[in-house]
């Protein structure tokens, strides 16, 4: 899907610009990857404790069984010379995988995150070759990492827009969007009958007296160079975004990004609205010309757009074939449908839901064309008259004498 900067009611941006203390922010609808607020979303950043998103990511993609047992080694729990934010770990204290994962993400675990690390690839730096590849899959263009946790480093950066990105990605994975959004769990391990990790990023809204009963996952990180950060998810009636924010001062609570955070979702599900052009199940046919074939195919998802109040005065769409198969599997990108308002753009890729025969105008007369040509070249055959061999007798050689 394009990503485009939808363009809300000037005042309604200002006023909420205003109110920000974070110097870089991206709001991002997570279904039609709209952009619908935009600051600074291409600087470089430090992304501090973020960078873990992208640890969890790795592990949960590398590892097939979660109950494994992991223990924490020495160098773990090195990181607290750096200043890192720590879980606790004690050397020789083993868990589940599930449950480091708990005390890297909510308890924001440094020593976590090199434990489950280490596990995974043998060392570090194979960890983080694995992170960079992760980065260049999903397409980050302006991201870099060279630790797992994010110790600072000019060689370790983001920007919010692709922390955006990874975020998104990160939470389809259901062993991920069950990590961030819990409160706190409940962790028993060798040297403790009950450990907890809590959601120090819920625990941040609540210091600050702030609702965050609508937000699905969380991820923040600090430190001097960068401020504080926060990536974060939300869904209210049916509607999906993702909001990051970087470098906002580092105030004597430690709250300002998540202040910011919850000025930025009231804005948005305050001035937005939502506008579905097809339901999940739907059918709709993309029609071709006659080198590419027509096709029809089932939505797997509602598409919508969305747009400040009151723009919705008339919208186009418009349903452009890209298959150039005869067989199309499940899966296949058949199409795109684009969608156009007066200030906005959205773009959809059309998935294809099963195994379907498409055909176009040119193979429909490509086969024609061989049919006429079987049936002249079987008439041309019939018409012949048959051709008799017969027999001949041939006179004995003589045998030299």
């Amino acid at each position: 899907m394009n990503m485009n900067v939808l363009h809300a009611k000037e005042n309604t941006q200002d006023a909420i610009a205003a109110t920000l203390k974070s110097k870089d922010v991206i709001v991002m609808n997570r279904d039609t990857k709209e952009i619908l607020f935009a600051k600074n979303i291409k600087k470089r950043i430090y992304p501090a404790s973020m960078t873990k998103i992208m640890t969890a990511i790795v592990v949960i993609e590398n590892t097939k069984h979660f109950d494994k047992i992991v223990e924490a080694v020495p160098s773990d729990t090195k990181v607290i010379r750096d200043e890192a934010s720590i879980a606790g770990l004690l050397i020789g204290e083993r868990m589940r995988i599930q449950d480091a994962l708990s005390c890297m993400m909510l308890a924001s675990g440094s020593d976590a995150a090199e434990m489950l690390a280490r596990y995974t690839t043998g060392n570090t730096k194979d960890f983080v070759d694995l992170m960079n590849n992760k980065a260049k899959e999903l397409h980050l263009q302006d991201t870099h990492f060279t630790n797992v946790y994010g110790k600072y480093d000019k060689q370790h950066y983001t920007t919010v827009k692709d922390m955006a990105l990874l975020m998104d990605y990160a939470m389809e994975n259901p062993i991920f969007q069950k990590i961030v959004a819990s409160d706190q769990v409940k962790i028993k391990t060798n040297a403790f009958e009950e450990r907890i990790a809590e959601n120090f990023v819920y625990a941040t809204f609540d210091k600050a007296k702030l609702d965050h009963s609508y937000i699905t996952g969380a991820k923040s990180g600090s430190m001097d160079e960068t401020g504080l950060n926060l990536a974060s998810t939300a869904e209210k009636d049916g509607r999906r975004v993702v909001i990051v924010s970087a470098e906002a001062p580092i105030d004597e609570k430690h709250t300002n990004h998540v202040v910011d955070a919850a000025h930025l979702y009231q804005w948005y599900f305050t001035n937005y609205q939502k506008k579905i052009i097809y339901k999940k199940g739907d059918t709709v046919a993309i029609k071709g010309n006659i080198l590419t074939p027509s096709f029809h195919v089932a939505l797997p998802s509602d598409i919508y757009i969305e747009a400040p109040q009151g723009v919705f005065n008339a919208y186009e769409k418009t349903f452009v074939s890209t298959n150039q198969k005869m067989i199309v599997k499940p899966n296949d990108v058949v199409g795109i449908l684009t969608i156009k308002t007066k200030n906005t753009t959205t773009t959809y890729e059309i998935i294809s839901d099963g195994w379907h025969i498409a055909i176009s105008v040119y193979v429909i007369a490509t086969l024609l064309i061989i049919l006429i040509l079987w049936l002249i070249m079987k008439k041309r055959r019939q018409s012949k008259p048959p051709i008799l061999i017969t027999k001949s007798k041939q006179k004995p050689m003589k045998k030299k004498p």
